[in-house]
């Protein structure tokens, strides 16, 4: 609630009044309300390469200011996109790496109070074609040579019991 004093002058053909008024100006507010939308609640898990978008709907009077972060500290403004219009907020990125897995968070705060939540984002290794083979040299039951090299978003499986 807001409170003004005023000062009212009426002028009566040749006599003048004076009146002292308050006036009490209500205005409504309402606490933050944050909510990720349903496709990102749970977590995400996307390749990298891939965009990932984290849209949330914010609401509350007076609008509240919004701010993310990744891992409690800034997203990096070079990588990420945050757009704020209307109620919504996105977060986005164009081609995830793997340096963007991590706790996204989004904070709104105003007058009334702070609200926010969070959702984890997991990125994986892109998907190769064809698969990679390696070839084995066994000196000894626990040593090996390996004789072919894979890229280092491949998977080594080794099964001891498949050396009979």
């Amino acid at each position: 609630m807001i409170k003004y004093n005023m000062s009212l002058c009426m002028c009566f053909s040749h006599s003048a009044t004076w009146a002292t008024l308050t006036c009490v100006l209500i205005v409504s507010t309402e606490a933050p309300v944050v909510e990720l939308d349903l496709t990102v609640r749970n977590g995400v898990m996307i390749r990298a390469g891939e965009p990932l978008i984290l849209p949330a709907l914010v609401t509350g009077r007076p609008p509240p200011d919004i701010k993310w972060t990744k891992d409690d500290g800034p997203p990096d403004k070079d990588h990420v996109e945050i757009e704020n219009v209307g109620k919504e907020s996105i977060l986005s990125i164009k081609a995830a790496t793997r340096k963007d897995p991590g706790k996204y968070q989004i904070s709104a705060r105003n007058s009334s109070g702070i609200k926010s939540t969070w959702t984890r984002i997991e990125v994986m290794g892109k998907y190769f074609d064809g698969f990679c083979f390696m070839n084995l040299e066994f000196h000894s039951p626990l040593s090996f040579k390996m004789m072919k090299v894979c890229p280092p978003s491949s998977m080594f499986l080794f099964f001891p019991h498949m050396l009979k």
